[in-house]
């Protein structure tokens, strides 16, 4: 075997010093032309795989129940099974997307396909399709669909291209976002495009008026702790049954929480022993706000994400988002 190599590598030598100065300036092209590959070659941070698998995440508006939620996703499943094909196995969860996190309007399906052998369709293909049949679904949620190995950061979904606007005013955080993807839905070359927050979540505001509560008598931490037993609850003891330990929570009954006006009519021991209504000492705000506040090195932060297009790499999808 060698001795073949030997006897043609003399011969290629020698034919290649022949014209020494058409193979340097070959050379020296090839050389030169990997900056304008480069520049004109897609590039991408993770490579795309065919991983059979692939899932779908469902975000409805700020308030929606888990039975809302559930019933959405149920409903893009047999979508997918019906209309897929190569699809294996369908997983609809309602209350978290695929990161595990998530809250009662957010959801994940996660579509498991035939082996890559046993169909016709790469999971790219199959995924553009996924887009296509959710879009009749996109005007009650927020849909994306991506595949499994995504990487997520700073708050993100697991999508290929994340950007996280950092600063110390929410509002104007909110305000840039909304209008970045506002123009990023524009563009071609990005699809799936969301962001890490979630406005509109009914809130009630407490304000205590601290010069009453000192004439009273009336110390601001049992304000707090009789606002926290009435509404999330207070573990008081434990109660153990043979090996099993339970815990026993305060908690006022649903009809007691569920009006600021039944909050209003809980009562307060003053320093005297005495009961003061919880009125007479706060205010009630009702108002609305964020579901999550993410931060990064103690500023608050919103992270905009969003997937490149088929035909797209990351890099070129990454470009039309700072362009955007």
């Amino acid at each position: 075997f060698y001795r073949h190599i030997d006897r043609a590598y003399p011969a290629l030598l020698r034919w290649s010093m022949a014209p020494r100065w058409l193979i340097v300036t070959t050379s020296v092209l090839v050389v030169v032309s990997i900056v304008p590959l480069y520049r004109a070659s897609g590039i991408n941070f993770t490579p795309v795989e065919d991983e059979s698998r692939f899932q779908v995440s469902v975000r409805l508006p700020v308030g929606s129940s888990i039975a809302a939620t559930q019933s959405l996703v149920d409903r893009i499943s047999r979508e997918m099974l019906d209309n897929l094909p190569g699809v294996l196995a369908v997983q609809a969860n309602a209350g978290l997307t695929g990161g595990g996190g998530g809250g009662n309007n957010s959801g994940s399906i996660f579509v498991r396909l035939k082996p890559i052998a046993e169909r016709d369709v790469s999971q790219q293909a199959l995924m553009l399709q996924a887009r296509k049949l959710v879009q009749p679904f996109r005007k009650a949620a927020v849909i994306s669909v991506q595949g499994t190995g995504g990487l997520s950061f700073a708050g993100g979904r697991g999508a290929q291209i994340q950007y996280a606007l950092v600063g110390p005013d929410l509002a104007r955080l909110d305000q840039y976002t909304a209008k970045g993807t506002a123009l990023m839905e524009k563009s071609p070359a990005l699809v799936d495009v969301d962001r890490a927050f979630q406005p509109g979540l009914p809130e009630l505001r407490i304000d205590i008026d601290r010069k009453r509560a000192a004439d009273l008598g009336v110390r601001i931490q049992d304000v707090s702790q009789t606002v926290n037993a009435l509404i999330a609850g207070q573990e008081v003891t434990t109660f153990n049954a043979a090996s099993d330990q339970y815990e026993v929570v305060l908690k006022a009954q649903d009809s007691f929480r569920r009006t600021p006006e039944s909050l209003a009519s809980a009562t307060v021991r003053t320093a005297s022993g005495e009961l003061v209504q919880l009125r007479n000492l706060v205010t009630f705000t009702e108002g609305s706000g964020p579901a999550q506040i993410e931060r990064l090195n103690r500023q608050r932060q919103i992270t905009v994400s969003a997937n490149p297009a088929p035909g797209i790499s990351q890099a070129e999808g990454q470009a039309a988002l700072e362009t955007a």
